[in-house]
């Protein structure tokens, strides 16, 4: 039957898959050597940049279609390549201090490994957030002042969307991913998270309900109250440098004093 079904299957697709799998066969024997000694460190570095621009590119790439008129921004996914070239050393040296404090492997070790999630969520990743926001800020030219105002104008949001994402990533990649591919495990991941922190960065700041409904339909601010004059009694308008009128006439309130008498 094994045979019977083999050749079912057209000569020239045999081939084809064939020739596909020799082909990843001699991509992966190119690559491992990306993956090993000091080599590692580069990988890891210039990956975490790599992907950090791309995620920027694809914001930016959203943001030109949503807003005619906007041009894309080499500068901006410039900086964040740096800012992510920057974390890359930092991660690499960090999983395996995390492996060596907490050792563990598969399931036997998974009190070891949800312990490592823990203090990677816990330490890592607050870190990496004020380092991405004052990392870009020094870049494009905020004070310091400014860059820790938009940290903690957005650091919880930043935070809370971590906790949402990471744990379960980390506890994939503790598991299951070997030690020389974890970074690189982190960083096609981070391709969509990166997009994400683009947004966050870079999102226009929301204007307020009522400025946005006269814009929309073309209207006028409402105009401030005018003060009135509540000296008679009555809710009639004063106008600076005018005579006071009497609210049921037009005459000056004081000709009608002077009419009735003492």
């Amino acid at each position: 039957m094994g045979g019977a079904a083999g050749a079912l299957v057209p000569a020239p697709r045999r081939a084809m898959a064939a020739g596909g799998w020799r082909w990843l066969r001699g991509l992966w024997a190119a690559g491992q050597p990306l993956f090993q000694g000091r080599a590692l460190l580069v990988t890891n570095t210039l990956g975490c940049g790599a992907l950090m621009a791309a995620g920027d590119g694809a914001r930016q790439s959203w943001e030109i279609r949503a807003r005619p008129g906007q041009k894309f921004d080499p500068r901006r996914s410039a900086s964040m390549f740096a800012v992510g070239c920057s974390m890359g050393p930092f991660l690499h040296y960090w999983y395996l201090w995390l492996d060596r404090l907490l050792p563990a492997s598969g399931l036997r070790g998974l009190s070891n490994v949800l312990r490592k999630v823990l203090v990677d969520q816990l330490v890592a990743s607050p870190l990496l957030g004020v380092w991405y926001f004052l990392g870009l800020g020094c870049l494009e030219g905020q004070t310091l002042d400014e860059s820790c105002q938009e940290l903690r104008d957005k650091f919880w949001e930043f935070y809370k969307a971590d906790w949402c994402v990471w744990p379960a990533a980390q506890l994939v990649n503790f598991l299951f991913v070997p030690a020389p591919f974890r970074v690189t495990y982190i960083n096609g991941l981070t391709l969509g998270w990166d997009t994400y922190l683009s947004y966050l960065k870079y999102r226009e700041p929301q204007r307020p309900v009522t400025e946005m409904s006269h814009a929309q339909h073309g209207a006028p601010a409402s105009p401030k109250p005018q003060p009135l004059n509540t000296a008679m009694g009555s809710p009639t308008p004063w106008v600076p440098g005018g005579e006071m009128t009497c609210p049921l006439s037009a005459e000056p309130a004081w000709s009608r004093s002077q009419a009735l008498g003492p």
